[in-house]
C-alpha cells in the first residue's frame, strides 16, 4: 500500500452487514470516511475466498470510476495492511441509511417519490457499465447532508453467491420470480427489488410484517396483485409499483431510467403523513390553513370504523367533520379511506 491508502486510519465500527464491517476512518485528505472491510467467512474455502476477493477488488476499481451523485464514491479499494482483508474506502453518508426510516413507520409519499428517482438514475448508472447490483433494500439507500439518496453496499459481485446471501440476510424478500428458476440476476432484477423497496418505505415495517413474506409466494406467481396497500397510496402509486412487479421481465420498465420517468409522473400535491400502531391508523396533513387528519380505529378483529376532522392550523376556528362511518369491516372501510383520499 503506498501513497495516499498508506495515511488510512480505521476507526469505530458504525454498521455490519453478511459480508463486512463498516468503520468511520479518515485519510490525508478526507477527514470522514466509511470503510467496508470484507474478509474471508467461516463457511468459504481458501480457494472460493480468493476468487471471491479478487472480485471484489475488481468491482471496486470499477466503482471508483463510476462516479455518480447517487452513487456512494468508492475513493479506492485496498488489501488490509493485516490479515486477508479488503477494504472499500468510500464516501461518509451522513443520513444513514433508509433502515431506521423505514422501522419508524410509512415515509411521506413525497419523500418515496424524490429517493425513487435518486436510486432509479444511480442504479441507471451502474447499469451503464455492466454492473448488477443485486441487493437493493431500504439497508443499502444511504442520504448525504443534503438529503440525496444514494446506492451503497456493493458486496455482490457475482450470482453464484447471491442463493446463499439472500438465505442468510434475509434478503429473499427481494429476489424476483425469475431467480427461483434460473438464478441469473440482470436488470430486470434490480427493477424488481426496486420495486420491492419503494413498496416497504410507503408502507413501513409494521404494515410490511403483517403479510406474507415474499419469499414464500414470490416463485407461484401474481405477487404484484396480492399486495395490501394502505387506502392513502393512490392509484398511479400502486400501477408503478406494480409495473416493476410484474412476473415476467418483459413486462418491467425495459431500464431505470424509464422507473424514473414513472415515478417524476405520480403527481403529489399534498402528502399525508401516516403512522400505524397496533388499533390505529392515523394519517395527518396541513392543507392550506387546516390541519386535516384522519383515523382508522381497530375495535376488534373484523370490525372497524374511521372518522376525518379538519381543525384550524392556528388552533383558534372550529372543527370541521370531514367524514367518517359507523362500525364497519374492514374490506368496507379500506374501500370508503380509498375514495376519501382519491377525492382529497
Amino acid at each position: 500500500m503506498t501513497g495516499i491508502q498508506a495515511t488510512l486510519q480505521i476507526g469505530e465500527e458504525i454498521g455490519r452487514g453478511h459480508f463486512g464491517r463498516v468503520h468511520i476512518g479518515s485519510d490525508a485528505i478526507r477527514e470522514r470516511l466509511a470503510i467496508k472491510i470484507m474478509e474471508q467467512r467461516e463457511d468459504e474455502d481458501q480457494e472460493y475466498w480468493t476468487a471471491r476477493k479478487n472480485g471484489l477488488i475488481a468491482e471496486g476499481n470499477s466503482l471508483q470510476r463510476a462516479t455518480h451523485k447517487n452513487i456512494v464514491h468508492v475513493h479506492y479499494v485496498t488489501h488490509a495492511l493485516a490479515g486477508d482483508g479488503v477494504h472499500l474506502v468510500m464516501e461518509y453518508c451522513e443520513g444513514g441509511s433508509l433502515e431506521p426510516h423505514y422501522k419508524t413507520g410509512p415515509m411521506l409519499a413525497s419523500k418515496v417519490r424524490k429517493i425513487g428517482k435518486d436510486v432509479s438514475l444511480g442504479l441507471a448508472s451502474l447499469h451503464d457499465r455492466g454492473m448488477i447490483h443485486r441487493d437493493i433494500k431500504p439497508a443499502n439507500i444511504l442520504l448525504n447532508e443534503r438529503n440525496i439518496a444514494k446506492v451503497s453496499d456493493f458486496g455482490l459481485v457475482t450470482d453464484d453467491i447471491v442463493d446463499g446471501y439472500a438465505e442468510g440476510a434475509g434478503y429473499r424478500d427481494h429476489l424476483a420470480p425469475e431467480y427461483y428458476e434460473d438464478r441469473v440476476c440482470s436488470i430486470k432484477s434490480d427493477i424488481w427489488a426496486h420495486g420491492v423497496t419503494l413498496y416497504r418505505l410507503l408502507h413501513g415495517h409494521d404494515w410490511y410484517s403483517t403479510q406474507v413474506p415474499p419469499r414464500y409466494v414470490v416463485s407461484n406467481g401474481g405477487f404484484a396483485n396480492s399486495l395490501k396497500w394502505l387506502p392513502h397510496v393512490s392509484d398511479t402509486w400502486r400501477r408503478v409499483i406494480r409495473r416493476m412487479l410484474c412476473d415476467d421481465p418483459h413486462g418491467r420498465p425495459n431500464d431505470m431510467r424509464v422507473v424514473s420517468r414513472l415515478l417524476g409522473a405520480i403527481d403529489i400535491t399534498d402528502s399525508w403523513s401516516c403512522e400505524n400502531t397496533v388499533n390505529q391508523i392515523t394519517w395527518i396533513r396541513l392543507h392550506k390553513t387546516r390541519v386535516q387528519t384522519v383515523r382508522l380505529l381497530r375495535h376488534s378483529e373484523r370490525v372497524y370504523s374511521w372518522e376525518s376532522v379538519s381543525d384550524p392550523a392556528s388552533g383558534v376556528g372550529r372543527s370541521r367533520k370531514m367524514g367518517g362511518t359507523k362500525r364497519i369491516g374492514y374490506i368496507q372501510a379500506e374501500k370508503e379511506l380509498r375514495a376519501f383520499f382519491n377525492a382529497n
